[in-house]
């Protein structure tokens, strides 16, 4: 009988502890992942796999961000909801943030 080991190896990006700054605003959250082998070897009871992650994000807003707490800040409200009108209103289409990197693991079955 083979004993299989579930061993978590990919994790959410970490992103700065600073709200207002970094990735955490610029990549607010993921809303497609994209996962390709790129190559699998086996040898013996041995394998390795190769594999791409493609994470993308937009930089738009929806109902629930103009819901959000800090859009009680004057200035924070104010900028949210002209960001809110040009996209819905207006037309204007947020940016899309294409984040690509490759990893591996290995085992023993």
């Amino acid at each position: 009988m083979i004993e299989v080991k579930k061993i978590r190896i990919f994790q959410d990006p970490l992103y700065n502890e600073n709200k207002t700054e970094g990735l955490t605003i610029a990549l607010n959250d993921i809303w497609a992942t994209q996962v390709l082998i790129k190559e699998l070897k086996n040898t013996g009871n041995h394998y390795t796999c190769k594999y791409e992650v493609i994470l993308w994000d937009h930089f738009g807003l929806d109902l629930p961000d103009m819901e959000k707490v800090f859009n009680i800040i004057p200035s924070v409200g104010e900028t949210f909801v002209t960001w809110f009108i040009l996209q819905h209103l207006r037309g204007y289409k947020p940016f899309v943030t294409k984040i690509k990197f490759e990893k591996e693991f290995n085992g023993t079955f």
